[in-house]
Order: C-alpha cells, then sequence, then structure tokens
C-alpha cells in the first residue's frame, strides 16, 4: 500500500475511534474526547492471548487500522473517508 493511502487511512482511524468512544460515553464525557485526547479513552492492551494465539483488540487503533486495510482492499474505488464506525460493527 502506497504512502499516500496509509496517510489517508491513519487520519481515517482517529476519526473513527472518536465517533466510537462518543457513541458508548455518557452526553457529559462524550463532549471531553476529541482528536487530541481520545488515547487516553481506548484500550491500552493491543493484544489479547486465547487458545495459544494472539489476537488484536477490538476497535483499538491497530485493529481499526486493518479493518480499512481489508475494506480499501476489497473496494479501492470507495473513497477512505466515507467509511464510518457502522461499517466496522
Amino acid at each position: 500500500m502506497n504512502r499516500k493511502t496509509m496517510k489517508k487511512i491513519n487520519r481515517q482511524v482517529r476519526i473513527i475511534s472518536v465517533e466510537w468512544l462518543q457513541s458508548i460515553m455518557p452526553e457529559g464525557e462524550a463532549d471531553k474526547i476529541n482528536l487530541k485526547n481520545f488515547r487516553q479513552y481506548l484500550n491500552q492492551t493491543s493484544h489479547y492471548f486465547k487458545d495459544k494465539q494472539f489476537f488484536n483488540s477490538a476497535f483499538t487503533e491497530r485493529w481499526t487500522r486493518n479493518k480499512l486495510k481489508d475494506f480499501y482492499n476489497k473496494n479501492p474505488y470507495k473513497p477512505i473517508d466515507s467509511y464510518t464506525v457502522a461499517d466496522l460493527k
């Protein structure tokens, strides 16, 4: 994947993470989450161990990035910035 595409994906990962966090937080807390401080609300462990295998934890930055890469590889003509949280669920 080229550098331009990865930049677009990485930008969209942050936007989707903020959207997801705001959707699960109570209304008073959701207003405090933005692109600068969303990482402190995400799960800090990026992997978990199950049945002698490591898996990505759901809705971490790495998991979201991998999902967006899969979507892009399946349909490269759809704009990356059109993906939302609803597409990941």
